[in-house]
């Protein structure tokens, strides 16, 4: 009977999610409000970035794809089907790329469109996907900071910041969070 009870708040433990809705928004999800110099400082597109931007047929697939480019270097994931981007993102993109912000709206109506963006902006920026010899190692390297704070959120944001420094592909909230939960338990 006790060892039923542990396995249910275990398995609860890992079910429910680590960080609040707020939580995930500020540390998974682009800013809503950014000033004018965060959209420069992150941003802005370079000679490469452009040139490889301007090789997508159609401006709604450079513009889709230049947002691809930033989520992928600046959130360090990659965008979700359907997700909003904001506007202020958004036309400053456009603006770079002399587009209209409304042709984001006409992006990847076929899903086999964005994931192939994401696999060539992937391999442009040297990015992979995370294996089972990361999660040792950052379950080693994050360690200290969980013996430190204790804090759900900073060992999430200490583990977001080594997958990102391996450029590493930032894989699904949940996985991050079972992650952060072994790391904590470990701590």
């Amino acid at each position: 009977m006790k060892g039923e009870e542990n396995l249910f708040q275990n398995h609860y433990y890992m079910l429910r999610p680590l960080l609040s809705q707020s939580q995930r928004a500020q540390l998974f999800t682009f800013p809503e409000n950014v000033s004018e110099q965060e959209l420069i400082r992150y941003y802005t597109l370079s000679p490469d970035d452009l040139t490889f931007i301007l090789l997508q047929r159609e401006d709604h697939n450079r513009l889709g794809f230049a947002v691809q480019l930033v989520c992928l270097r600046v959130l360090g994931r990659q965008m979700v089907a359907g997700e909003t981007v904001p506007y202020a993102l958004l036309t400053y993109l456009a603006a770079q790329l002399h587009l209209s912000p409304q042709a984001f709206a006409l992006y990847a109506k076929r899903d086999p469109t964005r994931r192939e963006h994401s696999a060539k902006i992937q391999k442009y920026l040297g990015l992979r996907s995370l294996m089972a010899q990361d999660e040792q190692l950052f379950r080693h390297t994050v360690l200290g900071q969980a013996l430190q704070t204790g804090s759900n959120i900073a060992v999430v944001t200490a583990l977001l910041e080594e997958m990102r420094s391996h450029k590493i592909i930032i894989p699904s909230i949940s996985t991050v969070e079972r992650l952060a939960s072994t790391i904590q338990e470990e701590a």
